[in-house]
């Protein structure tokens, strides 16, 4: 783990906090790391390798924002797992809206590592 993923890369919440979510996502060398979490947002940062997938996710209760912050991704959403409705193309700054329920796969199409910062809103607490 480089430095900086030790030293600001860690969940942060409940407290008020700022940062530069592009330059943190740069940095995140984990597939998934916590930024921020409080009762009822999150927000996490992923690293996804060359040609690698997310796999199948559906989070019933939770809403979620996933965020492009540097690589290219190719979305694929469907009403039931492994039977896409759609698929779309995503590049840097662009963000999907992914209403609770919904079933998506993000696949890593760029040389580089995908790096996506992903905010989840639950009605449910994150701090069990």
């Amino acid at each position: 783990m480089n430095s900086y993923c030790s030293s600001i890369l860690f969940d942060h919440g409940p407290n008020p906090f700022t940062i530069n979510l592009r330059n943190a996502a740069s940095h995140n060398c984990n597939s998934c790391t916590t930024l921020w979490s409080g009762s009822s947002l999150e927000l996490k940062l992923l690293n996804i390798l060359p040609w690698k997938t997310t796999g199948w996710k559906q989070h019933p209760e939770t809403d979620q924002i996933i965020r492009i912050e540097c690589g290219t991704a190719l979305l694929i959403l469907a009403s039931k797992k492994c039977h896409p409705n759609s698929q779309k193309t995503l590049h840097n700054g662009d963000a999907v809206f992914i209403p609770a329920g919904t079933w998506y796969n993000l696949k890593n199409i760029s040389k580089c590592p995908l790096k996506l910062s992903l905010v989840q809103i639950s009605s449910n607490n994150f701090k069990n």
